[in-house]
């Protein structure tokens, strides 16, 4: 995960970011998405978006007290994507735990 604006995007613990810092800690992510989801984040008031009158355009992203609420959350999931094996890793513990869901 990661730990961009206040949450945890590859183990950096940055409060406050660029939108380009962001696209470079989630590998993957179209800009599209990215943008999607950060505006998703402010209208439920868990991000703030400030803009700065600058050339060429700044804007940075910072968790509100409610998103901060969200960190051990979002902690835990991390810690819990890291232990799930990939599928190349180890085929048969993904098989099992696939027969297990009713």
């Amino acid at each position: 995960m990661a730990d961009e604006f206040g949450i945890t995007v590859g183990g950096t613990s940055k409060v406050v970011d660029r939108i380009e810092e962001l696209r470079q800690a989630l590998p993957g992510i179209s800009p599209h998405t990215l943008t999607s989801r950060l505006r998703q984040f402010e209208t439920h008031a868990i991000v703030i978006r400030t803009t700065y009158a600058e050339i060429p355009p700044r804007v940075e992203y910072r968790l509100t007290p409610l998103g901060e609420g969200l960190r051990d959350v979002l902690e835990a999931m991390a810690t819990w994507a890291d232990s799930v094996p990939t599928p190349e890793a180890a085929p048969s513990v993904m098989a099992e735990g696939a027969g297990e869901q009713r």
